[in-house]
């Protein structure tokens, strides 16, 4: 046993060292955003956390299962290194912001065993997704405080560490605080951060987004006409989104916030027709552009769900959801990331 751990531990050092060479080359980039590097750092970044979830796997012996595992990510490897590097693009822009989601799909997809229609694997790995998230803030937050009073320290004797510590130290970190998160979960199972920190926001975004609606309501600012409020709108709405869609996986048998999850997608479903309503209102007078209609389409897909969260509560007559069902809208979005990443570059010719 001890054995086969240090192995473990081995190979998941080698992803990290792996993962960590496009993040070193992009932290040394001088020139402001490298779109290549960027790329290339979320795809083989997630080639090695599918890579992580094969050690071990049954199939582990067998090349082909890691074949297998790293299909997705040369097909997006090779499609990221096709496209055209622009510095003014929307729809690239956009390609950047939907990548992780088919980065965390194709994860998914090494997870679960290679079952894409496996709902119950999907919704324990939002589960784990979300403990990953968590732990990683904690990682990322303690190593600032630790990165910081390291440069003051060596500051004080005169050597200026700022750029070795930045370059070196933190950019490893990032890389390696989601494998030691995966490995700090399968060490201590029973402790469950996201899912502590999920029952509490779950009651504070429901009170939030109701006094934000009857707020917004009579301000001067809309988010027809106000690009800044349409933003936020919109980074509300996605927050709220995962926060649900992560507590109806959880499985929280708590009364009082199974009521505020059932409330809650009631509440957002007229937030995010008011983003709909602007969304549709800004093309109509200025066009349609990429960025709005990659708005247009996930915010079709949320509304999907928020009305597929109500719908399933009322017809399954019960306030906590079977996991399984809560995660069953997911696939929406990979559909989604597929489209906006891999046809509307071309649809609107690179603009």
């Amino acid at each position: 046993m001890e054995k086969s751990v240090g192995k473990k531990w081995a190979f998941t050092a080698v992803l990290t060292l792996i993962a960590w060479v496009p993040v070193r080359l992009l932290a040394q980039v001088d020139s402001g955003r490298n779109d290549v590097l960027l790329r290339l750092c979320m795809i083989i970044g997630g080639a090695c956390g599918a890579l992580y979830f094969r050690f071990g796997a049954a199939d582990a012996k067998q090349w082909k299962a890691w074949a297998r595992a790293l299909f997705p990510f040369t097909v997006l490897g090779a499609f990221m290194l096709l496209l055209p590097v622009r510095t003014v693009s929307q729809s690239l822009d956009n390609v950047l912001f939907f990548l992780p989601v088919l980065v965390w799909f194709s994860v998914w997809y090494s997870y679960s065993d290679f079952r894409l229609g496996d709902r119950d694997a999907l919704a324990r790995f939002v589960r784990l997704s979300g403990e990953v998230v968590i732990w990683f803030v904690l990682f990322m937050l303690g190593g600032a405080v630790l990165v910081a009073l390291s440069i003051a320290l060596f500051d004080i004797v005169g050597i200026d560490a700022a750029h070795l510590y930045i370059e070196n130290i933190v950019t490893l970190g990032v890389c390696a605080a989601p494998f030691v998160a995966l490995a700090v979960i399968e060490v201590l199972p029973g402790i469950r951060l996201a899912s502590v920190l999920g029952v509490v926001f779950i009651p504070l975004f429901l009170v939030t987004i109701t006094v934000f609606g009857v707020v917004a309501f009579f301000a001067e600012k809309k988010p027809w006409d106000n690009r800044d409020v349409f933003i936020l709108y919109n980074v509300l709405l996605v927050l709220v989104i995962c926060l649900l869609v992560f507590v109806s996986s959880e499985q929280v048998k708590n009364g009082f916030i199974a009521s505020c999850t059932s409330v809650l997608p009631v509440i957002t479903i007229a937030l995010d027709l008011v983003v709909l309503s602007a969304i549709l209102y800004r093309i109509r007078n200025w066009g349609v552009t990429p960025s709005k209609a990659t708005l247009l389409a996930t915010n079709l897909v949320m509304l999907g769900n928020l009305v597929d969260l109500v719908v399933a509560r009322i017809t399954s007559r019960t306030l906590i959801l079977p996991a399984a069902r809560a995660a069953s809208w997911i696939p929406a979005y990979a559909l989604l990331a597929v489209l906006v990443v891999f046809v509307f570059p071309f649809l609107f010719a690179f603009a």
